[in-house]
């Protein structure tokens, strides 16, 4: 799987969120990552949305 396409993914649902709650977000992606790994895409999806998930919801200012 990608995994840079993969956080792209997860970022994009949890960007507008942020904004909307008046919390910073940004990305950075090291040049570093490759384009292709072996595992489980979905799961790292699912593992990616809870910690932003939380993020956003015990951050009261600030950024993510």
């Amino acid at each position: 799987f990608d995994l840079k396409s993969v956080i792209r993914q997860v970022a994009a649902i949890y960007k507008p969120l942020a904004a909307e709650s008046g919390i910073g977000f940004s990305l950075i992606l090291d040049d570093s990552l490759k384009d292709g790994y072996i595992g489980d895409g979905e799961r790292i999806k699912q593992i990616l949305n809870n910690l932003l998930s939380n993020s956003l919801k015990f951050t009261k200012a600030g950024k993510i």
